[in-house]
């Protein structure tokens, strides 16, 4: 049996995907819902923390607004990638590999391995 407190998150979730892109505030949420804000801000802040919504700074007739908006469950979407070439990638053998991120000093973009394996995958496509 679902407690009230997951009652609410279920609800609170369904309110914001209907929205779409559009997004909606605390304070539509709670006139909506009939609960105090404070309430549906823990709510939120638990949804926000399973990455179920994201909270974003909206600006709407000069105004800056938080909103919130539903993410897509990529956990039921199921996506088949061929790995073929991509074990093939420099990456993979790179001494640097634990090294490399973007914003370091050893980075995707400055990797001439990288570089020299995407010309000649594009070439030999």
């Amino acid at each position: 049996m679902e407690t009230k407190a997951a009652i609410d998150e279920n609800t609170i979730y369904n309110i914001i995907k209907e929205t779409g892109g559009s997004g909606i505030t605390l304070q539509q949420l709670s006139s909506n819902l009939g609960l105090p804000s404070k309430q549906i801000s823990l709510i939120l802040r638990k949804l926000i923390e399973k990455k179920k919504i994201a909270k974003r700074a909206i600006k709407e007739n000069g105004k800056s607004v938080i909103k919130y908006f539903a993410l897509e469950d990529y956990d039921s979407q199921v996506i088949y990638i061929k790995l073929d070439e991509v074990i093939n990638t420099p990456c993979f053998t790179c001494k640097n590999l634990f090294k490399c991120g973007n914003g370091s000093y050893i980075s995707p973009q400055s990797c001439y391995k990288l570089s020299e394996w995407i010309f000649k995958s594009i070439n030999s496509a």
